[in-house]
């Protein structure tokens, strides 16, 4: 049951970001809330090489698909990695619905 349950929320995901890049024309345009949420964690994660913040909820700020690379997950568990990007977008996660996370150590 679990399995199918993250089944289909990888694919709301997957199909979230193809109509968000389509609607902007595969040319995306950052919001101000993924711009801060970006900056947020580029500032806040040592080693930081990759992050990614789209807004999945067809630009109404509700709900956030990211993803963070860094070196200094390594050795981390995911659990830990997640904990890091949820307390550095504690204060944002307040207004949400949803949020995805998807982390790596670089």
């Amino acid at each position: 049951m679990l399995r199918i349950a993250a089944n289909l929320r990888t694919s709301f995901i997957a199909s979230a970001i193809r109509q968000h890049s389509a609607c902007c024309g595969g040319e995306h345009q950052m919001s101000e809330a993924e711009q801060k949420m970006s900056k947020l964690l580029t500032d806040g994660i040592e080693g930081c090489s990759r992050v990614e913040v789209h807004d999945v909820s067809n630009g109404c700020g509700s709900m956030f698909d990211v993803v963070v690379e860094a070196s200094s997950f390594q050795g981390k568990s995911k659990v830990a990695q997640h904990k890091i990007v949820t307390s550095i977008l504690r204060e944002q996660i307040k207004s949400m619905h949803g949020l995805t996370i998807e982390t790596k150590a670089a």
